[in-house]
């Protein structure tokens, strides 16, 4: 199976799935069969794809991302989030697609996360101006709280928090959402946990996957 693993020291990913959203019905059920527009898997990568994904190497005042914390092995990316003593910047993970045109559409990813406190894992799609986000995250000192976001030109656009029925670190589970115009629904494990209708992204973006911290104690 296709993964993606996220921790602080290591987190998992392992499937990213697009498909037009005309294929996905309001119960949430795929057309079949279904043909992905975009399939990332890793099951035979050595590497990361770099005609597909960019290892960022950015830094601000609270963190510094690393190619060199990004890893492929045994058909599992790895986003290892380095720790840090406070006062110091961590070194952070994350990797962005070459392509700038995902849109409406389903979209998936197997997961599985880290168990150490203090980190953010994300997967999401992004555009910087002007802002269109769709996040799916988790903070792993609350690690049962999904944390589903949508930010249009402005932060804070909609937002629900759902508890998971599951430890996110024990095991994979599928993280999807499908972005339609007028809404964006959220699934973890085919089971639908969330529907967002306010400030709905409209422009096509890239997709994002991290594990960062920036030492603030109530965040991550």
């Amino acid at each position: 199976m296709k993964r993606i693993l996220l921790c602080q020291v290591v987190v998992a990913l392992a499937l990213v799935v697009c498909a037009p959203a005309q294929t996905v019905s309001t119960q949430g059920q795929t057309a079949t069969p279904i043909v992905p527009e975009f399939l990332q898997a890793f099951d035979s990568a050595r590497e990361l794809d770099a005609t597909a994904w960019k290892a960022s190497a950015w830094e601000n005042a609270a963190r510094t991302h690393s190619p060199s914390n990004v890893m492929v092995k045994d058909g599992v990316l790895a986003l290892k989030l380095s720790a840090s003593v406070p006062g110091t910047k961590p070194v952070c993970a994350e990797i962005a697609s070459r392509r700038n045109d995902f849109f409406y559409g389903t979209y998936r990813a197997s997961i599985k996360m880290s168990s150490v406190p203090g980190a953010v894992v994300g997967w999401f799609t992004y555009l910087g101006k002007p802002l269109n986000e769709i996040d799916v995250e988790f903070l792993t000192r609350d690690p049962r709280k999904a944390h589903f976001t949508l930010h249009h030109i402005r932060t804070g656009g909609d937002h629900a928090t759902p508890n998971m029925p599951f430890d996110p670190s024990a095991a994979f589970h599928e993280y999807r959402f499908d972005w339609y115009a007028e809404r964006v629904e959220y699934y973890v494990d085919g089971k639908q946990y969330a529907t967002l209708t306010n400030q709905v992204p409209d422009r096509p973006s890239r997709i994002l996957l991290n594990h960062w911290s920036s030492n603030i104690p109530t965040w991550g």
